[in-house]
């Protein structure tokens, strides 16, 4: 017998649901045939039970193409989830690519390393910076590395050439 006070059943307690470890500054780097494709880095990760990571305090990640990095992707809060094999970034998400010198701005995003893929929903706004516009809208499709996309609905104007 150990000591118990009977004020709480076993039915009653509740199990622990707070983070199986903690990580601080750490950076995981994603490759294919021993090619750098996606270096990720936090300066804090939370390793849940169900296998989801948690990125407090944000995240960076950069894209490589042919061993440069080609576009790099910020945000203030990130969460990966297993199941889905799928990261949501939020606060202040920003994505600088860089051959082009493109800037996305977002609240929210959705990123699919399986896919290459990001996606943001139709009912958060977007706007793109360009050496020659200011492009506005709510919700986009593109590739992880920003080098290409498609608002789903745009608004405002912009120069066509």
């Amino acid at each position: 017998m150990s000591c118990f006070n009977g004020s709480n059943t076993l039915d009653e307690m509740k199990p622990y649901e707070g983070p199986l470890m903690e990580i601080d500054s750490m950076k995981t780097i994603y490759s294919d045939e021993a090619e750098v494709k996606v270096i990720l880095r936090a300066p804090k990760q939370l390793a849940l039970q169900v296998g989801d990571r948690e990125f407090p305090n944000g995240v960076i990640v950069d894209f490589y193409e042919g061993g440069e990095i080609s576009s790099t992707l910020t945000s203030n809060y990130g969460r990966y989830f297993k199941e889905t094999n799928k990261y949501v970034v939020s606060g202040n998400v920003i994505i600088n690519e860089l051959k082009d010198s493109k800037r996305l701005n977002t609240e929210e995003l959705y990123w699919m390393p399986a896919e290459e893929k990001i996606v943001v929903k139709e009912d958060k706004q977007v706007i793109i910076t360009t050496k020659t516009d200011v492009l506005k809208g709510t919700g986009l499709d593109a590739k992880q590395d920003f080098s290409t996309y498609k608002i789903l609905h745009p608004t405002g104007e912009t120069t066509l050439k």
